[in-house]
């Protein structure tokens, strides 16, 4: 490793080492790339039972110009938990509204924003919206893991169709439809045809996004008086050099996201897609990459078999859709190479796995020039392990990031530590 990057890799006999270099004797251990976690709030939440500490949305329903790249907090705690457990990149996404600003990918190593996000703007992120009725206590009325601590009715945090993430049993039951189904005024009106409900369900997203192909036409024609940043930051969108992150989960916001995508010739990316493996030869067809959430889930139905959630990235696999893995919640990063473990534990080819957290959601994001497998000219981000990293078992001894070597230390081994040493009676 030499200025940051891999200059040669190879057998020790078959690699000429430069005089003067630092050796380190791995000698019994393995080395990997270092794990990629594709979407995460790093930076932007750290306990979500205080409001205080959640800077991952803001109010309204379309914010293309927000960055959550801006909003990180370099000192947070979660981080030196996720590296030392050898995940040395992620995505920080925001959340909330439509359209809910641009994600970043963080080098977790740095003392400020600037020099934690190698993107500042990987994408645009789109919480589709849903089709069809709603199901009951899926507006998060009163749930307190949607954005921290109790909070009033009408607060814009619970409105109907906000993103909750995944953590509790409750949640995760209510994602997923194993609560039973809201009748009444969320109940579709059964003389309204699909097509219909589909066009009143997208109208405002697009007529918004139809003001800002207006605004782009009239800064080609130079008839703008003046830049608008909200506009400007779509921009990207619109003529494809970024793609939109889509939050969507069930089968039937899959396959209209995916069709309207195609539709206005924009680039996608499906994030959680949780009923991804239903629409599987959709997404292949149309090469739309998965940002697979969470592995480790209860099952969607009452009635699904106990590993329906443990097998959505093999059937993946088999279709040919190109996915990758993640934790599910930024509190629990540092698990994702047992979300992988899962997944091989479930019919998915274990090198696939390997690669669902390292070299693919470094493709899909766009950075395999330089991340995600160990070649020449790429960066020295990698880690030493005792052994596969989908073992539980296995520790990380060494990590570095861009050639420089990381500091595992986290607040819970230091209070190991601590307490390891106090005095005894």
């Amino acid at each position: 490793m030499q200025g940051g990057k891999i200059v040669a890799v190879g057998a020790k006999d078959a690699v000429a080492i430069p005089v003067g270099a630092t050796v380190t004797d791995a000698t019994g251990m393995h080395v990997y790339p270092g794990m990629f976690d594709a979407d995460t709030q790093m930076g932007l939440r750290e306990i979500d039972s205080m409001r205080e500490t959640v800077d991952s949305r803001e109010y309204g329903d379309f914010n293309p110009e927000l960055r959550a790249a801006v909003s990180v907090n370099p000192d947070t705690d979660l981080l030196p938990e996720a590296r030392a457990n050898g995940i040395l990149s992620v995505v920080t996404a925001p959340e909330g509204g439509t359209i809910s600003g641009q994600g970043a990918v963080l080098s977790l190593n740095g003392w400020t924003w600037e020099e934690l996000a190698t993107d500042p703007s990987v994408g645009m992120y789109l919480q589709f919206p849903r089709m069809g009725q709603r199901r009951f206590r899926e507006t998060a009325h009163r749930c307190e893991e949607t954005a921290g601590g109790h909070m009033e009715e009408n607060d814009p945090y619970l409105r109907s169709g906000a993103y909750v993430p995944g953590g509790t049993t409750d949640t995760r039951a209510m994602r997923f439809g194993m609560l039973p189904a809201m009748l009444g005024a969320d109940e579709p009106d059964p003389a309204e045809k699909e097509e219909e409900r589909v066009e009143k369900a997208l109208k405002p997203l697009n007529e918004f996004l139809e003001s800002a192909k207006r605004y782009r036409m009239a800064k080609e024609a130079g008839t703008l008086k003046r830049a608008d940043t909200k506009w400007e930051a779509i921009l990207p969108v619109l003529d494809g050099s970024k793609p939109f992150f889509v939050r969507a989960d069930r089968e039937k916001d899959i396959k209209t996201a995916v069709n309207w995508a195609k539709k206005n010739g924009f680039r996608m990316v499906l994030v959680s897609g949780q009923e991804s493996d239903k629409c599987a030869d959709l997404l292949a067809r149309e090469k739309i990459p998965v940002i697979l959430g969470s592995v480790q889930n209860l099952p969607r139905t009452q009635d699904a078999p106990y590993d329906d959630a443990y097998t959505i990235p093999a059937k993946l696999a088999k279709a040919g859709v190109q996915f990758c893995l993640t934790a599910g919640e930024t509190s629990n990063v540092r698990r994702l190479p047992w979300q992988a473990a899962m997944a091989a534990s479930y019919g998915l080819d274990p090198d696939t796995a390997l690669k669902a957290i390292t070299l693919t959601p470094a493709q899909i994001t766009g950075h395999d020039s330089h991340l995600g497998s160990i070649e020449t000219g790429k960066d020295a981000t990698l880690i030493i392990t005792t052994g596969n990293p989908l073992k539980i078992t296995s520790v990380v001894k060494a990590a570095y990031i861009k050639g420089e070597l990381i500091n595992l230390t986290t607040r819970q081994k230091q209070l190991y530590d601590r307490y390891q040493s106090r005095p005894r009676k």
